[in-house]
């Protein structure tokens, strides 16, 4: 698994750090999730790939994406 740099970021704040700022933390958390999922869906959209290219041969959502390159296991 990959780690963005939010996540890397989270993982140096001291615990009580990360427990004074839990709601802002899970807040930034989703932001970040929205962004990549929001660009992979630009990028697929607007991608060199046709239209009959992208039915016949669909690489899946930003949602899969993003789980299969960040997604924690809890």
């Amino acid at each position: 698994m990959e780690k963005t740099s939010l996540q890397w970021f989270i993982e140096q704040l001291p615990i009580r750090m990360k427990n004074y700022l839990r709601e802002e933390i899970v807040k930034a958390e989703e932001m970040e999730r929205n962004q990549i999922m929001n660009s992979w869906d630009d990028g697929y959209e607007k991608g060199r790939r046709d239209r009959m290219e992208k039915v016949t041969n669909p690489v899946g959502n930003s949602e899969i994406y993003y789980d299969m390159l960040y997604k924690k296991d809890r």
